[in-house]
């Protein structure tokens, strides 16, 4: 098969037999009818405050077959040169296993990782004649499961960080500001009316959280959510994943409780198979004695029956692809850092163009 702009170039990284192999002795017969089946029970809320005793309950997990595609358009004609870079699922993350990855592309591409937090993605460079249109895929088997943070405080302030992906930035960078996620200024006068000075740093988060889930609303009118900008957001009182979480590691890194933003696609509870047209984010903050705590408030808005399931755990109904702000990629970019990265981004001489991406999935088990 040639490799030029007009042919997709699958090069696995683990081998098809193998893979394939692997997808047979787990795969499941095929339902009935086409579409999505079955809907698993939803997990006892664990317990949402430190006062509160631990429910001890099972995990739930899933495992799908998962194609990304994503496509970058609109290259402007005459460019004589188009760099492509897309993200890779995390494999360091103790609640997902990545298997079985393949990467497609127009022509063979290079792994690289991101150095502040770790962050891994293909990326492609395409010469003269560049098409205006590219696309580009991955292939990978993944095991999802349910988070569920230990919110009864441990003795040892010096527990060990257990939670979340394993590379990244010490605890000093997750108190530090963003671009669009500032610290101080109007994030102290919120704090000053939410949060009692004296008050725990879990008492704190929780203080936090519930603010935000009962003063935000989810919504996706006018201009300016999605980006991400917690001055914005603050004043807006709405906005999507991005937005509430963006408003939240504000508040958490003013109280100078470590907070950090984690960036995936999200699957419909419902087990089965089926496409994913966007992303969703949530935030981890972390507590001295009890370690990194995973919330998600944009799904409580949602879902407020979900208010005190979603300080501390997480469903499996996602896939983490990246985490943090400000992202420089590697190779590095011609332009700006990144506000976040869970689309192809790409560059045309250096002019960047922005991706977008679908995820199609389908349950093992």
């Amino acid at each position: 098969m040639g490799h030029g702009p007009g042919h997709i170039f699958w090069s696995p990284i683990a081998g098809l037999a193998v893979l394939a192999a692997a997808l047979a002795s787990c795969q499941q017969p095929a339902p009935s009818a086409p579409g999505i089946v079955g809907s698993p029970a939803l997990p006892i809320p664990r317990a949402a405050s430190s006062a509160r005793p631990v429910v001890e309950v099972p995990i739930s997990a899933r495992q799908l077959e998962v194609t990304y595609r994503g496509v970058v358009a609109g290259i402007p004609g005459g460019a004589k040169s188009v760099r492509v870079w897309v993200p890779l699922p995390r494999d360091d993350d103790p609640d997902q296993e990545i298997s079985g990855l393949e990467i497609a592309g127009p022509v063979p591409h290079a792994v690289g990782t991101e150095k502040e937090y770790g962050n891994r993605m293909a990326s492609f460079v395409l010469a003269a004649p560049v098409p205006e249109r590219v696309e580009v895929a991955l292939r990978f088997r993944v095991t999802r499961r349910e988070t569920w943070a230990n919110l009864r405080p441990s003795p040892d302030p010096g527990i060990p960080d257990s939670s979340g992906p394993a590379a990244g930035p010490g605890l000093e960078r997750y108190l530090q500001a963003d671009a669009l996620v500032p610290v101080g200024g109007a994030f102290e006068e919120i704090l000053a009316e939410v949060v009692p000075p004296a008050e725990p740093p879990l008492e704190a988060l929780r203080r936090i959280y519930d603010h935000l889930a009962s003063t935000m609303k989810y919504s996706k009118e006018g201009q300016g959510w999605g980006r991400g900008d917690s001055l914005w957001a603050c004043d807006a009182r709405y906005g999507n994943c991005t937005d509430f979480h963006s408003v939240f590691i504000s508040l958490c890194r003013t109280r100078g409780i470590p907070a950090r933003f984690e960036m995936g696609i999200p699957l419909p509870a419902k087990r089965g198979e089926g496409e994913v047209p966007g992303y969703h984010c949530w935030a981890r903050a972390f507590v001295a004695g009890t370690g990194w705590i995973p919330v998600d408030i944009s799904e409580v808005a949602k879902r407020p029956e979900m208010k005190y399931y979603y300080f501390g755990n997480l469903t499996e109904d996602r896939i983490l692809f990246t985490v943090g702000r400000d992202l420089t990629l590697d190779p590095a970019q011609e332009g700006p850092p990144l506000n976040y990265f869970v689309y192809p981004y790409a560059e045309a001489d250096g002019a960047p163009v922005q991706g977008k991406a679908t995820l199609a999935f389908r349950d093992l088990r």
